[in-house]
């Protein structure tokens, strides 16, 4: 619960409101006082008070306060001030803006506002910038301390009121300088934002950094998350697998040279990335001038003011399933760019938006009809959500697999977004005629048997004629058995005995 009454750290920083709580720490908006009525707004951060005696947050903790106040970059966020109040170490960063990059994208969402391009151009290149700078820097003896960010998402990139990004939160960073080692094997960052190397535990560099920032800006563009799903398994299956379908592909109207440059970054193999982020950061600022030019302040205040003008509320980015990812480059070869975009338009409406990774639980699967066996794809099992498609409020959640060019009695409900299988058996096109001449046959049968019967009127009470009547009804059941003989013939045979 937000504390209505302020408190004041260390007799300087007066705490105004909690801007956020993570697993080692909270996050409060603050103001730095002094003499003389000085007053500067700050960022406070603060680790929990149940972790203040854990030696291993608290080490944690020193070596993210230590690092973090040896760069000086300008996108980078500036630490202005650590310390220790009642026990509790603080560390105090510069107030950037009240935007992170991933506010932006969900207000954006929310209004139906494409971030544009140059402006996710720009900001890339300046984080990129960032990084090489971290993954390059060195201590005061020039040994290069090796520092890999490891958790590069929209939430730790900052923007300013001009549309400056600044790098947030090198907590989980490695580096030498570290006292609090990681071991080997062991996953650190956003779950959605692993590269390859770190999902297998293999050894990482400024290459993981750099396949992470380009999720982001493929999602900025895209306007979908990438490999994000509805449970850690799913995702971490989506991340270890690496399947990136090509952005022109999902966004027609974007530059092909735009989508090359952020699917090297993307290369599973961190040897086919670009060199250094310094060198992705070159090849981003290159597209600028072709994608509108430079964005600056005046156009990001405009920005601004269009988002806050708008009255909806903020949505997350909905998820990429990969059925739609399939569908969509299969049938980008046999329609025009329209139908592809058409198609990803309300891609919305077949996915959910991700919630926070600490709240996810398990849901219940809706058992869904199964098309008979296929041979399946190298995709993992994807999950597609649908909500608010049937019932307002209700969600259903059906899982299906992608897989191979064949052929197959599913077909696609575009309405509901389902897989709809034909429940027609194998083989009934074939056995309803036979069944319809049977069914003829046994009606024919019965017309001309009462026939015959009301014109010869046999006597009621002969054992003879009952034994024919007897006969009569004993073909009657058993002509759907004898299908080689025609009904008919039968009854006329039976008939005419003396």
């Amino acid at each position: 619960m937000v504390r209505t009454l302020l408190e004041t750290i260390a007799d300087r920083y007066r705490l105004i409101r909690r801007l956020g709580s993570g697993g080692m720490a909270e996050v409060w908006l603050a103001e730095q006082v002094g003499p003389r009525d000085f007053v500067r707004r700050t960022v406070l951060k603060r680790i929990h008070a149940h972790l203040a005696d854990d030696e291993k947050f608290v080490r944690a903790f020193e070596d993210e306060a230590r690092l973090a106040a040896r760069l000086q970059h300008p996108n980078i966020v500036r630490i202005e001030d650590f310390g220790e109040d009642a026990g509790s170490l603080f560390l105090v960063m510069e107030y950037v803006g009240r935007w992170d990059l991933r506010s932006l994208v969900n207000q954006a969402q929310g209004a139906g506002i494409a971030l544009p391009v140059n402006l996710v151009l720009q900001l890339g290149a300046q984080i990129a910038d960032a990084l090489h700078y971290a993954h390059h820097f060195c201590d005061i003896e020039g040994e290069s301390l090796r520092i890999v960010h490891r958790d590069v998402s929209p939430q730790n990139i900052m923007l300013t009121d001009a549309g400056q990004a600044k790098l947030l939160d090198f907590g989980i960073a490695k580096a030498a300088s570290n006292r609090d080692k990681t071991r080997t094997g062991m996953l650190k960052g956003k779950l959605a934002y692993l590269s390859p190397e770190q999902a297998t535990g293999d050894p990482v560099d400024g290459r993981t950094d750099q396949y992470a920032l380009g999720i982001v800006l493929y999602e900025l563009l895209a306007r979908v998350r990438l490999f994000a799903a509805d449970s850690e398994i799913s995702t971490f299956r989506k991340v270890s697998a690496a399947e990136v379908p090509d952005l022109h592909s999902l966004c027609p109207e974007l530059s092909p040279d735009v989508a090359d440059c952020i699917a090297r970054a993307l290369r599973r193999d961190p040897n086919d990335r670009y060199p250094d982020a310094r060198r992705f950061a070159r090849n981003l600022e290159a597209l600028l001038p072709t994608a509108g030019g430079p964005f600056g302040p005046d156009d990001f205040a405009q920005l601004i003011r269009r988002l806050e003008a708008s009255d909806s509320l903020p949505n997350a980015l909905p998820y990429l399933s990969e059925t739609m990812v399939s569908r969509a480059l299969s049938e980008a070869s046999q329609t025009d760019t329209d139908d592809v975009e058409t198609l990803f338009r309300d891609v919305g409406d077949l996915s959910r938006t991700e919630p926070e990774i600490d709240s996810i639980h398990s849901e219940k699967t809706v058992a869904q009809p199964t098309s008979p066996p296929q041979r399946e794809s190298r995709f993992e099992t994807a999950t597609l959500h649908m909500d608010n498609l049937r019932t307002r409020g209700a969600e259903i959640i059906q899982e299906t697999r992608v897989m191979e060019s064949a052929p197959s009695t599913d077909t696609f409900d575009g309405h509901r977004g389902a897989n709809v299988t034909s429940s027609m058996p194998k083989g009934a096109f074939g056995l309803y005629p036979l069944l319809l001449i049977i069914l003829l046959g046994a009606v024919t049968f019965l017309a001309i048997s009462i026939t015959t019967s009301k014109s010869e009127k046999p006597p009621l009470k002969t054992p003879t004629v009952e034994k024919k009547e007897n006969a009569t009804e004993q073909a009657v059941i058993q002509v759907p058995k004898k299908q080689s003989e025609p009904p008919v013939k039968a009854t006329e045979s039976q008939v005419e005995k003396p």
